[in-house]
């Protein structure tokens, strides 16, 4: 009898949440409308001196039920246990929300652009009481010229080529990585654009037992970060298409504490394009890969290197890609479909619980009843596979609503 009750309270949990999102879809044309007439009446902007600031940024809410193991908030895939049991959850969360304030000044030599912005998705957080989340910087860097100084995405990343999901994490097989930088840009015509940096490094080295050497702090011994990151990218767009090549240059070393040492030499390569039809339909997708190329590559992150037996540091090769197709169905709702997948090489036998691959499917609906909204539905199975072979998928149900100002 109790397991009959469980199965109608996940019933009907399951039928409130999906009524929930279908009713935000259904909103009237006569609300739409209104709606949209007040569209724009107000900006968030104000003028200091000589320089203007802006504020931008949306509010979202997350409802998330999880029908095989609880992944959180941000659909980790590394949170799914293998062999694990059944755990349905049903959350619902607001720590995506989002602010950002954009600086410009005008001077002699050229205006200077700056960009902060930030999430709820820092550290704390508890739903026992208020749901209280710490506030975390994402971005904060200026423009000027053909420069940019700060923390932004990395130069061998473009967020552009990712396809629009609703899950905050995913597709698996991205480039994704924020970090502090100095850029310059090559604008060589209004088609072809070469970018090189200097960015932040940071390294993690795994023993053949697959321990991690290095606590997770810059000032650990065990690995010297002797220089920065180095990476260039160049893009050329050309109307409905665009294409991008990117490369990764790191010196990666080890000093262990018998007075070994190593040090390799990391790299990364990435493609990625994109084209829009006329039909309103938009492929993408990119590759990526390399040795020691790490924290770089989403997901998992397993370090980029392992020592052996004889104190040998040798690099861990990963590879991954992701491909998407939107389809815009009419000026309101959009359609799309993702798929990534990563995978990890070269890891000796003591490895064998380390993550092998990881796959994932986000398949989503979105309603913008105007600009200023959107509302959405996403299905996100999730795949996981360790170094022994052993695997579990995991499946999960989303719901979005989103206010952009």
């Amino acid at each position: 009898m109790s397991k009959i009750r469980g199965n109608l309270y996940r019933t009907a949990c399951m039928g409130a949440f999906l009524a929930l999102s279908t009713s935000a879809f259904a909103a009237s044309g006569d609300q739409a409308d209104t709606a949209k007439s007040k569209e724009g009446s107000h900006k968030l902007e104000a003028k200091i001196g000589r320089t203007t600031f802006k504020v931008k940024g949306y509010i979202k809410l997350d409802a998330i039920y999880n029908f095989t193991q609880n992944l959180g908030a941000n659909d980790n895939s590394d949170a799914l246990v293998v062999h694990g049991h059944t755990n349905r959850n049903f959350s619902m969360y607001a720590k995506e929300s989002r602010i950002a304030l954009v600086t410009t000044t005008p001077t002699p030599l050229g205006d200077i652009h700056g960009f902060v912005s930030g999430d709820f998705y820092g550290s704390g957080g508890s739903q026992k009481v208020t749901n209280n989340y710490d506030f975390r910087l994402r971005q904060a860097y200026f423009k000027w010229n053909h420069w940019l100084f700060g923390q932004a995405w990395s130069n061998f990343s473009d967020i552009h080529y990712w396809g629009q999901r609703l899950a905050f994490s995913g597709p698996v097989g991205k480039l994704f990585i924020r970090q502090p930088q100095v850029r310059y840009t090559f604008d060589l015509n209004d088609r072809n654009k070469l970018s090189l940096s200097v960015e932040n490094p940071y390294a993690s080295i795994q023993t053949d037992a697959g321990g991690n050497v290095k606590p997770q702090i810059a000032a650990a011994d065990d690995i010297k970060d002797q220089g920065p990151d180095l990476t260039a990218r160049y893009r050329w767009t050309r109307g409905p298409a665009s294409i991008q090549f990117g490369a990764l240059g790191r010196a990666l070393k080890y000093d262990g504490n018998n007075g070994s040492s190593g040090t390799e030499f990391g790299w990364g390569l990435n493609l990625d394009a994109s084209y829009t039809f006329s039909t309103g339909t938009t492929l993408l997708g990119g590759i990526s890969g390399g040795k020691g190329i790490g924290r770089y590559l989403y997901h998992p992150y397993v370090g980029e290197g392992y020592v052996d037996g004889n104190n040998d540091l040798h690099l861990i090769a990963k590879w991954g890609g992701h491909i998407g197709i939107s389809q815009k169905l009419s000026p309101k709702w959009t359609t799309n479909l993702i798929y990534g997948r990563v995978r990890i090489e070269d890891l000796p036998g003591e490895f064998s619980t380390v993550d092998r691959e990881q796959q994932d499917v986000h398949a989503n609906v979105m309603y913008r009843p105007v600009k200023s909204l959107m509302f959405g539905m996403e299905y996100i199975y999730t795949y996981r596979q360790l170094q022994n072979r052993n695997a579990s998928p995991a499946s999960t149900m989303q719901a979005s609503a989103v206010y952009y100002f």
